[in-house]
């Protein structure tokens, strides 16, 4: 499950991973959008336009990046068994953001 809004629209939803051979939910970094595009290449999650929590009138038009391995890799490392999350997630590394369809060093590294 990929962003969206809550009944607090200035409160961003993280990111939800299933996993289908454990049948088990991972929340990772938000991606801070809701009404948004996003798509998978590889391990890599791509997420386009749509609008964010600080400003939720006016559409956003940048193109974002998160590697899913290092994601879950990292909820998992910061989760404590029976600890409850304030914001329903762990805090991790950001999306990255990508700008006039440029991509930065780190997704092309990621994606090889």
């Amino acid at each position: 499950v990929v962003g969206g809004r809550g009944s607090d629209v200035n409160k961003p939803l993280p990111t939800a991973v299933y996993d289908t051979e454990t049948c088990e939910w991972t929340n990772v970094a938000s991606v801070n959008r809701f009404r948004h595009a996003c798509w998978g290449m590889g391990p890599l999650l791509f997420s386009y336009g749509g609008f964010d929590h600080k400003s939720p009138s006016a559409p956003t038009h940048d193109l974002q990046v998160m590697d899913l391995e290092r994601a879950i890799a990292a909820a998992l490392s910061t989760t404590t068994p029976g600890a409850a999350e304030e914001d329903g997630g762990p805090e991790q590394e950001e999306t990255v953001p990508i700008n006039r369809g440029g991509v930065p060093d780190s997704a092309l590294n990621l994606a090889q």
